[in-house]
């Protein structure tokens, strides 16, 4: 008899000894040999775990995968309709009227007319406060020495809003930049 251990074979499927492998091969970290997954003694609890993490994870990777196709198949926004996006909220609307009154106060009739055209973007304005926006706007153009776009804003205001308190002096405006057109060559 020899003094080295005899290593015995176990069979890896049924007990077809020509598919056996001696079982020190079927421990984990053994020369890229694949080791078996217990079976036995892991508590169905831990199964159950296992199993279902595996599905989340496949659902949540079908969904990534399907957003992915979604974003790479949908044509991009163009830069500037993402800004216009953005400036168009409800918050930035309040803020844009507050801004252009401001700066109309200041004498920077450039700068609030862009905040008041800005803030008529709002599609929730009431045709009163549009006609009152557009009225202003008229008188800015008409300050800067521009008949022509304030008599398009002051119209603008007017089928908004015929009757206003402010219609008196937006009729005389009109009347005033009319002249002034026909007059100038």
């Amino acid at each position: 008899m020899s003094d080295t251990p005899e290593i015995k074979s176990r069979s890896v499927e049924g007990d077809d000894p020509s598919r056996s492998i001696p079982a020190s091969a079927t421990k984990q970290g053994t020369g890229g040999m694949a080791s078996r997954i217990p079976t036995e003694g892991v508590s169905t609890k831990l199964k159950v775990f296992v199993i279902g993490l595996t599905v989340v994870t496949f659902v949540a990777f079908g969904i990534f995968t399907a957003l992915l196709f979604k974003k790479s198949t949908s044509p991009a926004p163009a830069p500037d309709a993402t800004a216009e996006t953005q400036a168009d909220t409800p918050l930035w609307d309040r803020q844009a009227l507050t801004v252009a009154e401001k700066l109309r106060d200041a004498g920077l009739y450039d700068q609030a007319l862009t905040q008041y055209e800005r803030y008529l973007k709002n599609p929730n304005l009431d045709l009163d406060t549009r006609s009152n926006v557009a009225y202003i706007i008229g008188g800015l153009y008409m300050e800067l020495g521009n008949c022509r776009e304030a008599l398009t804003w002051f119209f603008h205001s007017e089928v908004a809003s015929a009757e206003t308190p402010w219609m008196d002096d937006r009729n005389k405006r009109i009347d005033g930049c009319l002249h002034q057109l026909k007059s100038s060559p």
